[in-house]
């Protein structure tokens, strides 16, 4: 019996408050459009507008060419109040493909931590940004992670 193929996922780890330059934003799009030339086809963000939105509204532009990819929404609550995280109004469920919720029982930081691994741990690729200087920042924490796994990994 054969190899039975799967379709791969690409996870996006990042900080929520810095804007990304042209260049960044320029490698960014390539980095996806090659992901999604070479069969990855489920792309998962988190609930942070700043560089998840970003390549949200990336993911969204391709979508039109590539009519296959999926766009999934991991919340760490049900609850998920967009508004309160910065999120445009515009966003709602139906602009994603599907949406899942993890339940856990952990407090803010740590349950970001934790809903962070498990997109990591879900996903072939993932293409982080974060902030090397700050040890305790959630996109650092992820990428200490990441150097235990084998992984693709491109940082923005």
């Amino acid at each position: 019996m054969g190899k039975v193929e799967r379709d791969k996922a690409c996870a996006f780890v990042g900080k929520s408050d810095d804007e990304l330059s042209i260049n960044q934003i320029l490698k960014l799009a390539s980095v996806i459009k090659n992901l999604i030339i070479s069969g990855t086809k489920y792309f998962l963000f988190g609930e942070y507008p700043g560089f998840e939105g970003v390549c949200y509204k990336i993911i969204s532009d391709y979508k039109n060419e590539f009519k296959d990819i999926k766009r999934i929404l991991v919340l760490e609550d049900e609850n998920w109040d967009k508004e309160s995280f910065g999120f445009p109004s515009y966003l709602t469920s139906k602009d994603y493909d599907n949406i899942i919720y993890i339940k856990h029982k952990n407090t803010n930081w740590y349950r970001k931590l934790y809903t962070r691994k498990l997109m990591i741990d879900s996903s072939d690729t993932v293409i982080i940004n974060y902030q090397h200087n700050d040890p305790l920042e959630i996109g650092n924490l992820c990428k200490q992670y990441l150097d235990e796994f084998n992984k693709t990994v491109y940082e923005i």
